[in-house]
C-alpha cells in the first residue's frame, strides 16, 4: 500500500494546514450561512478595532496572517464575519474573496459566548493586488463595522500555481504559471537538464509564449461576469523541448523581477515505456485556513461554501504517493476546481495543486462544472458552469493539444497523446458526440491511427461516465446516449474507459454490449474530493465493484504486458 517517506516542506505545511482545520472546527459557522453581498451597508463603529498581524506579505508564496478585534458588542456578535477584499473594490457589487465567522476565533473563552475579542487566521495568497479585511454583522443584510489598512503585496509580479503540462509533441514540457503583464518584459524559463547518472548535459532557456487571459464580457453570464468577476490575471506558458527520456530537469520561471523557486521533473516517457498514471475526477478545492468562498452553484443560492470535503486530503495522498514512486503523469478527469464563477477559488485551487502540479504534468478534461452554459455550444444545456463556459479552465491549462482552444460556442477540448505505452483518448463529454460530430470524427480517426506495437493499450477517457450505478434515475440519460454514439467504436478498439461526474469509486467487469464479455472495463473515478453521492444500492450485474464512502485516487500502471488499475483511499493509502 505504499511505503512510508520523510515528508518535504510543503507536505509538513500541507499536513499543519490540516491539523489547524481539525482543530478550529470545534466552532461551528451560524446554520445559515447567505452572505447577500448586495445589501451591504456601512455603519463605522469608532470603538471597535480591527488589526492583522502584518502590514505586507511577500507574495511569492503563502502566508499566514492574523486578524484581531477588539470591543465588538454583544448585540453584533452572534452574526459577526470579516470579509477579505482587494482594496478599492466596490463590496455592493462583488462578493469577498474569502470569509470567516467570528464565533471561529481561536481565542473564544471556555464558554464560548462572549467574543468581545478575537482572532481569525487567514492564509493569504499572491492576489497581484493589496487586500483589506472587513468586519461586518449580519449576513441577510451585512454592515459593515471596521476595517483593517491594506496589507501590501509587496511582489506582486511573483509566479504562482505552477503547473506543467505534456504537448503530445516528444520530448516537450510545458509550464504555465499566473502572474502580471510586465511592460517589455517577457517571462521566460529557465531550465538544466541532467542524465540519469546526474550529470549536466544542458542549461536552457525557454522565452514564454504571448501571455494569454481572458476578459469579462467574453464569458457567459452571472456569476462569472458579475459578483464572482476578478482579473484573472496572466497566464504564461513556456516550452522546454528536445529533452531526453530519462533526464531530470530542474527550472524556474518568471523574469528578474521576480523568480520562482525551482522546480524539478523527469523527462517525458519515451513511447512504449512503462507509465505511472495517478487518476480521478471531481476534487475541488478546500482552503487550508477555515475560510468560506462563494460558489456558483444554483441550488446554493449565494451561499458561501466551506470547499469540497476530501480536496486537501487527496491532494497530499496524490503528493506521497508520488514521493514513494514517482509518477510520470497526474490525470483530472473534469470538474477540476469547482469555482463555478468565481474566480477566487481558481486561486485556491492552483495554488493547492502546484506542488504537485510543477512537478509532475497535470492532465485534464473538461467537466460540466468548467463547461456548461445553455446556448454556448455545450451539448448538455445545463448552467453548471454559472457563467465560465470552459473559458478559464481552457487558458489556465493552455498546453494542451486541444483540437481547438477558442472560446465558446467554437471551443473543441479534447486531445490524444501516447504516454509511454498508453494511448490516451480525452474526450469532452460536454460537447456533442453523436455520429459525424467534429467529435466522433476525432474519435473515430484517432481509434485508426493506434500503433499497437508501439502503444499496446487505449484509454478512452471523459467526465461523464459510459456506464454508472446511481440512486439518482437522471444519471442514466447521458451514458444512453453516450453507448449509443461511440459504442461500436470503442468497445472493439479499447481497454479501458474512464469516467467521473458520479462522485464515488466504479469498476466493471470486461463489457460488450452492456453486457460483461469480452470488451472494455469502466472505471468511474469521481472521488477526488467534492461531496460523495449514492450509488444504486441493488448495484447493476456489471459492476464488480463500487465505493460511495471514500474518497482517493486510481493508481494506473501499464506496460507492454500489464494494465493495472487500483483504487487508493486517501486518508490510509488501502489499496482497493
Amino acid at each position: 500500500c505504499g511505503m512510508a517517506v520523510a515528508p518535504s516542506m510543503s507536505m509538513r505545511l500541507l499536513i499543519a494546514a490540516i491539523a489547524f482545520h481539525q482543530t478550529s472546527a470545534d466552532h461551528p459557522a451560524p446554520a445559515v450561512s447567505r452572505v447577500h453581498h448586495r445589501f451591504v451597508s456601512e455603519s463605522l463603529n469608532s470603538s471597535v478595532t480591527l488589526v492583522t498581524s502584518h502590514s505586507s506579505i511577500s507574495g511569492e508564496h503563502p502566508e499566514l496572517i492574523s486578524v484581531s478585534w477588539t470591543s465588538l458588542p454583544l448585540q453584533l456578535q452572534s452574526e459577526a464575519w470579516i470579509g477579505l477584499y482587494l482594496t478599492g473594490e466596490d463590496r455592493t457589487e462583488v462578493v469577498p474573496l474569502k470569509y470567516q465567522f467570528c464565533n471561529h476565533s481561536l481565542q473564544l473563552p471556555a464558554t464560548g459566548q462572549d467574543f468581545q475579542n478575537g482572532t481569525l487566521r487567514f492564509q493569504l495568497l499572491n492576489y497581484r493586488h493589496d487586500v483589506v479585511f472587513k468586519l461586518f454583522a449580519g449576513w441577510e443584510k451585512p454592515v459593515l463595522i471596521a476595517s483593517t489598512p491594506p496589507v501590501k503585496i509587496v511582489v506582486p509580479e511573483s509566479p504562482s500555481g505552477l503547473r506543467l503540462a505534456l504537448t503530445g509533441t516528444p520530448g516537450e514540457m510545458a509550464v504555465t504559471w499566473t502572474s502580471l503583464r510586465l511592460p517589455g518584459i517577457t517571462p521566460r524559463v529557465e531550465f538544466l537538464v541532467r542524465d540519469s547518472s546526474g550529470h549536466v548535459v544542458r542549461n536552457g532557456t525557454a522565452a514564454a509564449g504571448p501571455g494569454q487571459t481572458y476578459l469579462r464580457h467574453e464569458l457567459c453570464g452571472a456569476p462569472a461576469t458579475a459578483q464572482g468577476w476578478r482579473d484573472p490575471g496572466i497566464f504564461w506558458t513556456g516550452i522546454m523541448d528536445g529533452l531526453q527520456s530519462g533526464s531530470f530537469v530542474h527550472y524556474r520561471v518568471g523574469s528578474p523581477q521576480a523568480w520562482s523557486r525551482f522546480f524539478a521533473f523527469r523527462a517525458p516517457l519515451a513511447p512504449g515505456s512503462a507509465v505511472r498514471i495517478l487518476a480521478f475526477g471531481d476534487m475541488g478545492q478546500k482552503p487550508q485556513d477555515e475560510c468560506h468562498q462563494a460558489q456558483g452553484d444554483a441550488w446554493k443560492k449565494q451561499e458561501f461554501s466551506e470547499g469540497d470535503p476530501g480536496a486537501l486530503d487527496t491532494v497530499l495522498a496524490l503528493q506521497q504517493d508520488h514521493e514513494a514512486q514517482p509518477a510520470d503523469v497526474v490525470f483530472h478527469n473534469g470538474d477540476l476546481s469547482y469555482a463555478m464563477g468565481y474566480s477566487a477559488v481558481w486561486e485556491s485551487f492552483q495554488q493547492a495543486i502546484e506542488s504537485l502540479a510543477a512537478v509532475v504534468p497535470w492532465m485534464v478534461t473538461m467537466g460540466n462544472h468548467e463547461r456548461d452554459w445553455p446556448s454556448s455550444g455545450s451539448s448538455e444545456g445545463d448552467r453548471d458552469s454559472m457563467g465560465e463556459c470552459g473559458l478559464p479552465a481552457l487558458r489556465r491549462f493552455p498546453a494542451l493539444p486541444y483540437a481547438s482552444t477558442e472560446a465558446a460556442p467554437n471551443d473543441q477540448p479534447w486531445w490524444k497523446m501516447s504516454l509511454g505505452s498508453v494511448f490516451l483518448l480525452a474526450l469532452s463529454t460536454e460537447h456533442d458526440v453523436a455520429r459525424g460530430s467534429a467529435q466522433w470524427n476525432f474519435l473515430e480517426a484517432s481509434l485508426a491511427s493506434v500503433d499497437r506495437r508501439r502503444t499496446p493499450w487505449v484509454v478512452l477517457a471523459g467526465h461523464r461516465p459510459y456506464h454508472v450505478s446511481s440512486n439518482w434515475a437522471d444519471d442514466q440519460d447521458f451514458p444512453r446516449r453516450f453507448r449509443a454514439a461511440v459504442g461500436e467504436l470503442v468497445e472493439k478498439d479499447v481497454d479501458l474507459i474512464l469516467g467521473a461526474h458520479h462522485h464515488s469509486y466504479q469498476r466493471s467487469c470486461p463489457l460488450q454490449r452492456d453486457r460483461c464479455g469480452e470488451g472494455p472495463v469502466v472505471v468511474n473515478l469521481g472521488m477526488g474530493g467534492a461531496g460523495l453521492n449514492t450509488a444504486n444500492k441493488t448495484m447493476p450485474p456489471l459492476f464488480r465493484y463500487v465505493d460511495d464512502k471514500h474518497f482517493g485516487y486510481c493508481r494506473i500502471v501499464a506496460n507492454a504486458t500489464v494494465l493495472s488499475v487500483e483504487f487508493v483511499h486517501s486518508l490510509d493509502a488501502q489499496v482497493y
